[in-house]
């Protein structure tokens, strides 16, 4: 392994003494984030044009950031051959003898740059105990803290609470619970009642490019996040548990179940919009959407003057049947329409 661009091929299990690092993502302006959306969307229907595909590939260069030359000053990769004999690579790291440099520039910060200890693994004495012993009486400390964490239930969601929360950092993990991001958030989120308390804490890896997400003194953290109460705890707790419900959670009929225990509605939290859901389905499906919600004659004047329309235009008309009395009162809405119009979800569940 090399520093900067020098390679060399190195040994299965390098890895295991070396301190990996990341890329430090970059950040787009509104302008290029709401072009970038737009590009992702072409691109995922597949109609997106060579111009288009290269502009896609730089804003997501942006994206994915690369590594800095504070990082390319300590760091560096290491190729490694295949079972099939080709090379593979693998960046960046750093090693052991490098640490103490990339600590000094901060490319190592946290728990990285202590998880050696103090002294380097070189300069440590040679320990009178095996590596299996070692693990052994780890074994035997942790069964000892495990066993007095079971009389000190309030101590339990203490931990829990602070390490799901910010307050310990985006990757500290107390328990070995990891918190997984499951999408809540559609790409067209307009219509959609979002709490920002359902909002991702950013990914484990932002950390080593954002100082503010760093939790360097976890036993200083933790008091202050203790002090804060019981109600405060319970809160996060409780959003930070409800951000990790995957969709389909245990079983369709389970998930079901705790949608209808929790007294889940989609359209509670969500309008469908031109722009979230009628201009994204076919004019087909909005006709007879618009002829199931009106219960309008498909023979008469008022439906072909809507049939005729163009679908950008159908698709408007839908958006105001579900959202201006005025619309709803020429097209002759009563309670009952009303009620089947506030309560209709698509069936693509």
């Amino acid at each position: 392994m090399g520093r900067g661009h020098a390679r060399q091929l190195c040994p299965y299990g390098t890895a295991e003494k070396l301190d990996r690092i990341y890329p430090v993502p970059g950040v787009l302006s509104e302008e290029q984030s709401e072009r970038y959306d737009e590009l992702a969307e072409l691109a995922e229907g597949d109609v997106l044009d060579e111009v288009g595909q290269a502009e896609f590939a730089d804003l997501t260069n942006i994206v994915e950031g690369g590594f800095t030359d504070a990082q390319r000053a300590v760091a560096g990769v290491f190729i490694y051959v295949r079972n099939d004999g080709t090379l593979g690579e693998t960046a960046a790291w750093v090693r052991p003898e490098d640490r103490a440099e990339a600590i000094e520039a901060e490319v190592l910060t946290g728990h990285a740059a202590t998880r050696h200890g103090a002294a380097s693994v070189e300069d440590a004495p040679k320990s009178p105990y095996s590596g299996a012993l070692v693990e052994d009486m780890k074994a035997v400390r942790l069964a000892a803290i495990q066993t007095a964490l079971l009389d000190k239930p309030e101590m339990i969601f203490d931990l829990l609470a602070f390490g799901m929360s910010l307050a310990s950092g985006v990757s500290t993990h107390v328990f070995d619970l990891s918190p997984g991001r499951p999408n809540n958030c559609p790409s067209k989120p307009e219509g959609l009642e979002f709490s920002e308390r359902l909002t991702h804490a950013p990914a484990g890896h932002e950390a080593w490019s954002r100082r503010e997400l760093r939790v360097d003194d976890l036993a200083t953290a933790f008091r202050t996040f203790i002090a804060a109460g019981k109600k405060a705890r319970n809160a996060a707790l409780v959003e930070s548990v409800a951000r990790t419900l995957p969709y389909g959670a245990g079983s369709a009929e389970f998930f079901g179940l705790i949608e209808a225990d929790a007294g889940a509605g989609i359209r509670k939290v969500w309008t469908p919009t031109a722009e979230n859901f009628f201009s994204r389905v076919s004019a087909d499906y909005l006709d007879a959407l618009h002829l199931e919600l009106t219960g309008c004659d498909p023979q008469g004047n008022g439906f072909k003057a809507h049939k005729a329309q163009k679908k950008a235009e159908k698709a408007q008309c839908m958006e105001r049947l579900f959202s201006d009395a005025e619309y709803q009162k020429a097209w002759r809405i009563d309670a009952e329409k009303k009620a089947r119009i506030e309560a209709w979800t698509p069936d693509c569940f």
